[in-house]
């Protein structure tokens, strides 16, 4: 996928050839024959590596939880329990504020 593409579907022909060349010279020919379709996923980063969790400044019913690069399973259950615990519960949701959205904010 190329940045700033916003078509999960959209898949880059040079990319899967490319792919597909690399597992077949290091994966067995059993391997590479049983290859399925491929597939793209669109993958959100911060410019410092972190997620957004919270209000967004200025916009306090904007909530963010994003910005987990791929990593979903280490953080985003967590942020987003916490988020929902905020939203219908008002209870504070605990989070380290480097993962506030304001910080990026002067």
């Amino acid at each position: 996928m190329e940045m700033g593409e916003d078509n999960e579907s959209a898949r880059e022909a040079t990319i899967d050839n490319r792919l597909r060349d690399a597992l077949q010279r290091h994966l067995s020919p059993c391997t590479t024959a049983s290859l399925g379709p491929a597939w793209a996923g669109i993958m959100d980063h911060t410019c410092d590596g972190l997620p957004l969790v919270g209000p967004l400044p200025g916009r306090s019913r904007h909530i963010a939880c994003t910005g987990f690069q791929g990593h979903e399973l280490s953080f985003a259950f967590r942020a987003a329990h916490s988020v929902t615990l905020g939203l219908l519960q008002g209870k504070d949701p605990d989070l380290p504020a480097f993962f506030h959205p304001s910080r990026f904010v002067g």
